[in-house]
């Protein structure tokens, strides 16, 4: 036979193998040009299983040319598929959920930073995921990631901190828990009054101490000393006396009549330059019904020649008494007609029948003085 009737005869037993494939009834492979591999697609995603692969001309039913499905019963399941966090490796890579780069972020949680430890993340700090990170938590109501202290639900206390991340911080915060009580001072004496005023530390004029009995003499307070005035200086409950020995000051009520005398003198060292005395009468009562309840004036005669003093001088004493008899107080000299005058503190004690008061001090009498002036001066009364 001539070559060229042989290729003739190939091509015509070619063109009626090919012809005859159709259906479930397959050639051999051997019989195509160009036979592939083809796998069985069992939920028609477009991918077939590896493991079904056949060697075939074209693709049997339920057949598909794409392999590498991992899941050939899930048609979400397959190689170009989106990772999504289900617990299931749904694009075939051999990596599920988080440890997939590919995952869709959409499908995932978003966790917060907790670098303090306490169950509260950081709203500025955050991470999405399938599975919670560690060091992550999935509340972002921490207003301090910082200190494990300050949380939602800690115990507000008086720190200068919101504890409890309500946005109120200390006495604004209802929910302060050591929060203290304190009293209006309105006298000043350290011993408040009246209705309490919660807060961290004493607002201005407010003090811890609740038992004034007067709060308005700053003389009158618990463990004052009590004084002939009227009043319970001392809030026990005894006016001028205890509650036992009331009244004890009435014996002591009165006018007290007497001397008074006072020395002034300008010293250089033990060398007197300029001295002026006088001495005069006068007198003072005790009254239970004012502040203080020693009242009186004195006049003072000096009879020197040294300028710039008076010869009638007037002397204003004022002073409390205590319950035994002690006196204390002062007294306003004037000097001079210019209304030149010094005060100066008085001590000294008081009975039923008299008054003796002393006390020192030193004054300049104008800036060309050399020196302060030193005084003395004293009073001598009976009743």
């Amino acid at each position: 036979m001539t070559k060229p009737l042989r290729h003739v005869l190939a091509l015509l037993l070619l063109a009626t193998g090919c012809a005859s494939q159709s259906g479930d009834d397959m050639p051999d492979p051997g019989d195509c040009v160009a036979p592939q591999m083809f796998f069985a697609d069992s939920d028609g995603d477009g991918y077939g299983d590896d493991a079904t692969a056949e060697e075939r001309c074209e693709a049997p039913t339920g057949f598909v040319a794409r392999g590498g499905d991992c899941k050939d019963d899930h048609a979400a399941v397959k190689p170009d598929a989106d990772e999504v966090c289900d617990g299931v490796d749904h694009n075939c890579d051999g990596k599920i959920d988080d440890a997939d780069t590919g995952l869709d972020l959409g499908t995932a949680d978003m966790f917060y930073r907790d670098s303090d430890g306490d169950g509260f993340g950081d709203s500025a700090q955050t991470k999405k995921a399938c599975a919670k990170p560690a060091g992550y938590v999935d509340s972002s109501t921490d207003c301090d990631d910082t200190a494990a202290a300050v949380r939602p639900g800690a115990v507000e206390v008086c720190d200068g901190i919101d504890n409890n991340c309500n946005g109120m911080t200390d006495i604004a915060d209802p929910a302060i828990s050591d929060a203290l009580a304190f009293y209006r001072d309105a006298d000043g004496d350290h011993v408040g009054a009246g209705t309490a005023m919660m807060a961290c530390d004493a607002p201005t004029g407010y003090v811890a101490s609740s038992n004034d009995c007067n709060d308005g003499d700053s003389a009158t307070y618990p463990g004052a000393a009590e004084i002939c005035d009227g009043a319970d200086n001392d809030c026990d409950g005894g006016t001028d006396g205890t509650p036992a020995l009331p009244n004890r000051c009435t014996a002591l009520v009165g006018t007290y009549a007497g001397s008074y005398s006072h020395l002034t003198q300008e010293k250089l060292g033990n060398t007197v330059i300029n001295s002026m005395s006088c001495s005069g009468t006068g007198s003072a009562a005790l009254a239970l019904n004012r502040k203080p309840g020693i009242q009186g004036t004195f006049t003072c005669v000096y009879n020197g020649s040294l300028g710039g003093f008076l010869h009638n001088q007037s002397v204003t004493l004022k002073a409390d008494v205590k319950l035994d008899g002690t006196v204390t107080g002062t007294i306003d000299h004037v000097y001079d007609s210019f209304n030149q005058h010094r005060v100066y503190n008085v001590t000294g004690t008081q009975t039923a029948t008299g008054m003796n008061l002393m006390g020192t001090g030193n004054w300049l009498p104008n800036p060309m003085s050399a020196v302060p002036w030193t005084v003395s001066f004293s009073f001598t009364t009976t009743r």
